[in-house]
């Protein structure tokens, strides 16, 4: 599995409806896409957060599938609308799936991968932390991904509440649309 996520960060008096329309519009063309797990819809709105942000994240079934996507018409026009974003990349270390059908918000949590740490432990420990957090109702997914040019350990959690742990190395995100293969 291989997951990417990129971020619009938009003017405090942005209408946020419009990325609403936007993510209703064009969520339903990523359903079932080819080779695809999920991809969010993802937004931040000033006064829950502390700005307005447009965010897509993907979990994709291979590299290929990732590819194909960023190459073609639909990465072109996320291009066209709002310039060509800066992608965060992910090999995934850990995915679990939980007991709901389907997810409303984001909560990701960033962390510095130690250099002495040992990445095979590192991958077995993420592995029962999401089997362990899936079980959890309302868990629609649990994700630990790695940034290996940054050395950044993220860890994502799919579900139908909101966060209860907002920490200085935590983001949460409303799901305007989760689109989702059907495989």
């Amino acid at each position: 599995m291989f997951m990417m996520q990129y971020t619009h960060r938009l003017p405090a008096d942005y209408d946020m409806r419009l990325i609403q329309k936007r993510a209703a519009e064009r969520g339903p063309y990523w359903d079932s896409y080819p080779g695809l797990i999920f991809k969010g819809f993802l937004v931040q709105t000033m006064g829950r957060s502390s700005a307005n942000a447009y965010s897509s994240l993907y979990l994709w079934r291979d590299a290929e599938a990732f590819t194909a996507m960023v190459t073609g018409e639909r990465f072109q026009a996320v291009i066209d609308a709002f310039g060509r974003p800066a992608v965060e990349t992910f090999a995934v270390l850990a995915f679990a799936q939980g007991p709901a059908s389907s997810a409303r918000f984001v909560h990701r949590v960033d962390e510095l991968v130690p250099q002495h740490a040992n990445l095979q432990r590192l991958k077995e420990a993420e592995m029962q932390a999401a089997l362990q957090q899936a079980g959890t109702g309302g868990t629609h997914a649990a994700i630990a991904a790695l940034d290996v040019t940054n050395w950044c350990l993220t860890r994502f959690l799919l579900s139908e509440a909101e966060s209860a742990e907002a920490s200085p190395i935590s983001i949460d995100y409303e799901i305007a649309y989760f689109a989702k293969s059907s495989a």
